[in-house]
């Protein structure tokens, strides 16, 4: 989610540059958010209980995948075929027009 915000709201022009920059912005909190809760669901894997061994187990698998399906293949994804802006700072193909009058309501009011 936090990738595809920063991608979609970059004033940049092409994919490659908007996806640099995605990953530039919220590559760090991404990958911190991963690493601190691959880390505390590790500690849950030594223990004796069966439910805190499994949790862990599905904890780590969740962070790593979703990990690796962002990181890797979203971002892959959007440098091919995203949404591109025809001039800089200009409308993406990828703007939804119903928040863009919300928006420029809120804004304005």
């Amino acid at each position: 989610v936090h990738l595809c915000h920063s991608y979609t709201h970059s004033p940049l022009t092409t994919s490659f540059d908007r996806t640099k920059q995605a990953a530039t912005e919220m590559g760090v909190s991404i990958w911190s958010g991963a690493i601190t809760s691959f880390g505390a669901s590790m500690f849950l894997l030594p223990t004796q209980l069966t439910f805190f061994r499994q949790f862990g187990t599905f904890m780590c698998a969740t962070v790593v995948f979703s990990l690796l399906m962002s990181v890797f293949f979203f971002m892959s994804l959007t440098t091919q075929v995203g949404p591109k802006r025809e001039v800089e700072g200009g409308k993406s193909s990828g703007d939804i027009p119903a928040c863009e009058s919300k928006n420029n309501k809120v804004a304005a009011g």
